[in-house]
């Protein structure tokens, strides 16, 4: 199972802006063309240490996935 980058990259989305301030749901945004407008992004926090752990670890979670079916 080959998972795009859009794929990788909006799992890492959904667990940011999940544990942001305001939390969101990222799929919502996205599907509410939210995501479309201009540096929508700036209404919600989340500490930059926290945006790379959670990169992080949908990488290492990905890895292992690919690894198992590529």
């Amino acid at each position: 199972m080959k998972l795009t980058n859009d794929e990788i990259i909006f799992e890492c989305y959904r667990r940011m802006f999940k544990e942001a301030e305001p939390s969101a749901n990222f799929d919502e945004l996205y599907k509410k063309g939210i995501t479309k407008q201009g540096e929508f992004f700036m209404a919600y926090f989340l500490p930059s240490d926290r945006i790379e752990e959670i990169c992080l670890q949908v990488a290492k979670v990905f890895k292992a996935i690919e690894g198992k079916h590529g």
